[in-house]
């Protein structure tokens, strides 16, 4: 009798768990997209900020970033020339465009952004590699 009572419960705790843990990696209804476009110069970056996590969440990649400002409304751009490497897995170049828009304000802001990786994915293949020239890190993407 015991035993019919510890599962419902034990059954109960593995779905609690796992709507937790999927909870833990939530992606914003409002994101941004990849810009792919192969006149783009990916070495220019725009104003300063500041990396400090980034992580590939399925089909996002979440980017967390500190700027100074505070008085303007920032944009934020993760451009890519769209020219994959030769290689296996592909590998792709992206960087992340800061634009202050003259913001003179000296807050310390910290914020996360999340991009749509999507367009960025290659027939033949279910991975890429991502190569932010802003940190030279590499990110494997898997879809």
């Amino acid at each position: 009798m015991k035993k019919f009572f510890l599962i419902p419960l034990v059954v109960l705790f593995i779905q609690c768990k796992s709507s937790f843990q999927s909870a833990a990696y939530a992606v914003p209804e409002e994101t941004l997209t990849v810009k792919i476009d192969p006149s783009e110069n990916i070495q220019k970056r725009g104003d300063r900020t500041t990396i400090s996590r980034m992580e590939v969440l399925g089909d996002y990649l979440s980017m967390s970033v500190s700027y100074s400002g505070g008085c303007e409304e920032h944009d934020f751009d993760l451009i890519s020339d769209g020219r994959y490497s030769a290689t296996y897995p592909p590998e792709i170049e992206l960087v992340l465009r800061h634009n202050a828009n003259k913001d003179m304000c000296r807050s310390y802001i910290d914020e996360t952004l999340f991009f749509d990786l999507k367009p960025l994915q290659y027939d033949g293949t279910t991975r890429i590699v991502i190569r932010l020239t802003n940190n030279d890190n590499l990110y494997e993407y898997n879809y």
